[in-house]
């Protein structure tokens, strides 16, 4: 599934994974035989304008309230410093980081 949403992602598209769907009713529609288990769907498609969703599922269409990526991830290396404090607002830990795994023979 990851894999799938990374490339439909980069041929932009969008994906979208479910279950409890009607697992009979599919394997009917599909043809599916009888050697295949069917454990979920997913849905590939673009982004539309949330406005022509129902009333309902158009309320559920806001922004996600999960951290942001700069509060749970950085680019660069680990410094060996301890404890660590990062400086999330700015490149003070990617500094340091860089610092820490420069070579001694680097100027």
């Amino acid at each position: 599934m990851a894999q799938l949403g990374l490339q439909t992602l980069k041929l932009g598209h969008h994906t979208h994974g479910m279950t409890g769907i009607d697992f009979d009713k599919a394997r009917d529609l599909l043809a599916v035989p009888d050697r295949f288990r069917i454990e979920a769907a997913v849905a590939i498609g673009r982004a539309a304008d949330s406005a022509i969703l129902a009333e309902g599922l158009r309320d559920r269409e806001v922004p996600s309230d999960r951290k942001p990526l700069e509060e749970i991830a950085f680019a660069g290396w680990f410094v060996s410093e301890w404890p660590l404090t990062p400086d999330l607002s700015g490149s003070g830990l990617r500094q340091r980081a860089a610092e820490a795994a420069r070579p001694p023979h680097i100027a």
